[in-house]
């Protein structure tokens, strides 16, 4: 189960991680039931590691939202980015609960953040092979 003051923990870290204005990988994902929008951009450097992570977020969206946002971003930073492909909703879902199982009625916050990084990475992918 969801711990709310865990989740609202990393939530309020939101600040720490803008959108950082250099990018060499972006990626949205968008929840079609509540209209979020979550973008993530990544700054990696020339040796593969992840220099830099920031988001945007709907302001309207839930805590937990927030929440995993911060801790896709914080987990990736300072990582290669090979390594943080393995950063998936289960990961970052269990970040939020003391039990280490993803909270059912968020997993799709988890889920968002999972795809908007993985968008990144593959955006960063794709820049890196041109």
């Amino acid at each position: 189960m969801t711990n709310q003051q865990l989740t609202l923990s990393w939530a309020a870290k939101s600040g720490e991680y803008p959108l950082p204005e250099a990018y060499n990988g972006a990626g949205v994902a968008n929840e079609p039931n509540c209209e979020d929008r979550l973008e993530i951009r990544l700054r990696v450097n020339a040796f593969g590691v992840i220099e830099s992570a920031g988001f945007s977020l709907t302001e309207s969206a839930c805590p937990p939202m927030w929440a995993c946002a911060v801790y896709a971003c914080a987990q990736c930073q300072g990582r290669p980015a090979l390594a943080a492909l393995t950063m998936d909703h289960k990961k970052i879902g269990c970040a939020l609960t003391e039990d280490g199982e993803p909270d059912i009625g968020h997993i799709h916050c988890a889920m968002m953040a999972e795809i908007a990084l993985k968008r990144a990475l593959a955006d960063y992918g794709e820049r890196f092979r041109r």
